[in-house]
Order: C-alpha cells, then sequence, then structure tokens
C-alpha cells in the first residue's frame, strides 16, 4: 500500500512513479480524516504524546 503522494512522485520522489499500483490508501489528509472520524465514533480520544524532546539551558 502506499499514499497517492508517494506513488505520484510528490517533492520530486520519482521511485515510485509510473510503477504498478497494488493498492493505494488515498491522500494523507484523507487517511488523518478518517482516523479522527474513526476515534471520534469510538468515543475516544486523540491525545498528543508528550515528546520532551527539548530542554531550556539558560
Amino acid at each position: 500500500m502506499i499514499n497517492d503522494f508517494l506513488h505520484g512522485g510528490g517533492d520530486n520522489f520519482t521511485a515510485f512513479k509510473g510503477t504498478k499500483l497494488v493498492g493505494a490508501v488515498g491522500t494523507d489528509t484523507d487517511t488523518f480524516v478518517n482516523y479522527i472520524q474513526t476515534m471520534t465514533s469510538a468515543a475516544k480520544k486523540v491525545v498528543p504524546p508528550v515528546l520532551d524532546r527539548k530542554t531550556l539551558i539558560q
């Protein structure tokens, strides 16, 4: 499976362009919207992870 952006050669990434398409998941936006709708209908909150990747140095 591949998304439309990669299969279409988005951002000049042409490795998959012109190859046989076996299955597609649609656009990134459609996939994200479907995820949010699924979580909402299941009454689950979408909670972002705490990353703690930055440290303030003074």
